[in-house]
């Protein structure tokens, strides 16, 4: 990291600072008390689907106790109820702001029933899809077919052309996460000239690489070979964007 703190110091004090904002768990006056941990697995005779598997109970009030619930440095309080949800914000909110930790009551939002988004945007719709526009979506079509023509022919792809393709292709198919595992020929592909890869290019996790291997500059080559399970990723995306218009 540098002369800079390193994450983990920042990290580690802020879940210290949760930690004391929810204070003690058996005292009835706290807003995140609960009496016991209870687990909903399923297979169980007592497994409820719309329930979490892992779970705090408070029972004096018979329900799930309020939590906090952090994603890097944002964190949002769930709760049985309004009520419980706004008093649990205050009891964590105000620790933090004594601990000097930057938060605010004033910043955070209503208690709902409705999640917000963690960052960025929640999009509704009136026909119930989301789709990507029609030019990106046909001209992902276009470059996973002529990837897949380079890929059966000479096997060889330019590099830097590769990873724009994959940039773009990354792009498109967040709005299709089923896409996904079918990108992975192309990283592996991309990452192939990298030292310690498998035979299927894979990477071989823990293998000493000497310094003096030839790679310590660590520059990727003019041209790539695609790696053994490439053409069959590239058959399915030719298959998924067969339509002429976004799914």
């Amino acid at each position: 990291m540098g002369i800079r703190s390193s994450p983990h110091g920042c990290t580690k004090m802020e879940m210290l600072g949760d930690t004391l904002a929810k204070g003690d768990y058996a005292n009835p006056t706290n807003p995140f008390a609960f009496t016991r941990v209870w687990l909903n697995l399923p297979g169980s005779s007592h497994y409820t689907p719309s329930l979490p598997w892992v779970s705090k109970v408070n029972d004096n009030t018979g329900a799930i106790a309020s939590d906090v619930k952090t994603y890097v440095d944002d964190k949002q309080v769930t709760g049985p109820t309004r009520a419980g949800c706004m008093l649990a914000t205050r009891r964590d909110v105000s620790m933090l702001s004594y601990l000097g930790m930057q938060d605010a009551y004033r910043k955070r939002v209503v208690a709902s029933q409705q999640a917000s988004a963690w960052a960025g945007s929640v999009c509704h719709t009136d026909e119930g899809k989301v789709s990507v526009t029609s030019d990106k979506w046909l001209k992902a079509r276009d470059l996973v077919t002529q990837l897949l023509e380079i890929a059966s022919t000479s096997n060889e792809f330019d590099f830097k052309m590769l990873e724009s393709a994959r940039g773009f292709l990354i792009y498109v198919v967040r709005t299709y996460p089923a896409f996904n595992p079918n990108l992975k020929g192309i990283h592996l592909t991309i990452n192939s000239w990298q030292p310690g890869h498998r035979g299927d290019e894979w990477k071989d996790m823990g293998e000493y690489i000497p310094e003096d291997s030839g790679t310590a500059d660590h520059q990727p080559p003019v041209t790539v070979f695609g790696v053994p399970r490439l053409i069959s990723d590239l058959q399915a995306l030719v298959n998924l964007f067969q339509p002429l218009t976004p799914r």
